[in-house]
């Protein structure tokens, strides 16, 4: 029942059918009213004949022999009919038919209404033979009419007033028998017209109902068919896939305009997300592009100015100026080299089809095959490279090895390479519980400000932490390492954090899950393990 069709369907039956009823109930209360007015116009001249050729009352009282003698002809003129004499107030003053009666008084209001025709036909009054009965009526007033003289008389003139009253004896009341009444209408309720006009209806019910269905069935014939477009364009584009949430979603128990506008909202925050994602990416592209648009001039330009002097000068330059000028040209080469590659990389990890290769291997032997590339350097600058972990086993998790790899080497370089001498590099691995495994790099090196941590990922930062300082202390430029190392983290469905203090220098952690847990984890897509 969920269908707009079938919901419009079943009000529209229900209306219809309501109207048929209420047609049928206002045709049986017209019939009957129609027999009603049409039973008491027939006996209004009944009444009137009694009255007026009947001298029902003598001197002001009823007259016995006129009731006796109007018996037999009312038996003629319609055995069903039922004749009373009243007194002004409606009080019984004789059956002429000689029935015995269940009330000595009956409403006269209606009565009036009747002689006086102030009200449509039909009128009901009480039924004398009944207590709690109504039936149709005729009803005639009966009058005394009186001459009254007055003035003064002589032997010549003669002078006076002569004034005629009427002063009310009664009513003649006429009601047609109840039982007779009931037969006959039954009857006619019954009679083939009536079937025939029931039968009618029922038919153009029937018909309407039919030709409504079809109506509402042409009607949402297109909104079905919106609705099956937007269930197959959501199916082929796999827009739930991309944050759009199913159409049938939140509108459970709706019909086709409930989700048609579920999925309209949908699709409006979707579209309204997506424009403020491509209105961001649009403004980092243009910063990236500025920020490495610098980047890779400055060693592009240094290069160029080694190669022009070389070109020009070569006859006057010594060997050991020239062997000089090719060792800087040869040094800002493998620079910009190294910016393009982590360019690349960046790119490739920031695309939504990049998966990662998740494999089970253990953390603490990475780390110290990562150690080993770093051994030579810290000899170099008398440094103190140490891994703190509470035994041999138990650090296994799932991950991208390669990805993993990059990070360490990263993080260990950039500690290396800011550390002084003689100073000290800690890479501790703990379970803070049994899901994780926890990865600390700490180094004595830089401290940094809490507004340089704040922005320390951010590739447009002018504290970029992976970046040199020359000879005066000034950031030269740098390259894109944090910003691959943030997007590995998040792609392993973790993150990174840094702390700095005087005490220690600067730590990074981030969180591995351990092996065994890790769809759990990863929003993104992951390749299958083989």
């Amino acid at each position: 029942m969920n269908s707009l069709f079938a919901r419009l369907s079943l009000i529209f039956f229900l209306v219809l059918l309501l109207l048929g009823l209420a047609t049928l109930w206002l045709s049986h209360r017209s019939s009957q009213n129609y027999f009603l007015e049409f039973t008491q116009k027939l006996n209004r001249p009944i009444a009137m004949y009694i009255a007026e050729n009947t001298q029902l009352f003598a001197d002001g009282v009823p007259n016995p022999q006129a009731l006796n003698r109007l018996a037999p002809h009312i038996m003629m003129i319609n055995p069903g009919l039922e004749v009373y004499l009243l007194d002004p107030d409606g009080r019984i003053l004789s059956n002429i038919m000689g029935s015995v009666n269940a009330r000595s008084h009956i409403s006269i209001e209606p009565v009036r209404n009747f002689v006086e025709d102030t009200k449509s036909l039909p009128i009901q009054g009480d039924d004398p033979k009944y207590k709690d009965r109504r039936s149709v009526f005729s009803a005639y007033p009966l009058y005394e009419e009186n001459t009254i003289s007055g003035g003064a008389t002589d032997a010549n003139t003669q002078t006076g007033t002569i004034t005629h009253t009427k002063s009310l004896l009664g009513y003649v009341y006429v009601v047609l028998a109840s039982e007779r009444k009931e037969t006959l209408f039954k009857s006619v309720q019954n009679s083939y017209s009536i079937g025939e006009l029931f039968i009618t209806l029922l038919g153009v019910l029937a018909l309407a109902l039919f030709a409504g269905l079809l109506l509402f069935f042409m009607l949402t014939r297109r909104l079905r068919a919106l609705i099956s477009r937007v269930k197959n364009q959501q199916d082929e584009f796999s827009l739930s896939r991309s944050g759009v949430t199913d159409v049938n979603d939140g509108a459970d128990g709706g019909d086709e305009i409930e989700l048609l506008a579920h999925a309209h909202e949908t699709l409006t925050e979707q579209l309204v997300q997506q424009n403020s994602k491509l209105q961001a990416s649009d403004t980092s592209r243009r910063q990236l592009v500025a920020s490495l648009s610098h980047d890779l001039r400055t060693p592009l330009m240094t290069l160029q100015n080694y190669l022009e002097t070389l070109q020009v000068k070569n006859s006057t330059l010594s060997v050991s100026a020239k062997k000089e000028f090719i060792s800087q040209a040869n040094r800002q080469c493998s620079r910009l080299g190294y910016l393009i590659s982590q360019l690349f990389e960046l790119s490739k990890l920031s695309s939504p089809d990049m998966q990662l290769q998740p494999e089970r291997f253990s953390l603490l032997e990475l780390v110290y095959d990562c150690m080993q590339d770093f051994i030579l350097m810290c000899n170099d600058k008398n440094l103190n490279l140490d891994v703190i972990a509470e035994d041999e086993t138990g650090y296994e998790v799932s991950a991208d090895i390669a990805a993993i790899q990059r990070v360490l080497e990263n993080l260990i370089g950039n500690a290396v390479k800011y550390t002084n001498a003689k100073g000290n590099i800690f890479i501790e691995l703990s379970r803070p519980n049994d899901h994780e495994v926890e990865v600390m790099i700490q180094n004595s090196g830089i401290v940094l400000s809490d507004e340089q941590i704040h922005t320390l990922f951010d590739i447009h930062s002018k504290y970029y932490y992976a970046r040199e300082v020359d000879e005066d202390g000034r950031l030269k430029t740098g390259g894109l390492g944090l910003s691959i190392v943030k997007r590995i983290m998040e792609l392993h469905g973790s993150s990174i954090h840094v702390q700095s203090d005087a005490s220690y220098g600067v730590r990074f952690r981030f969180n591995l899950l351990a092996s065994g847990m890790r769809e759990a984890r990863i929003p993104g897509k992951m390749a299958k393990s083989a």
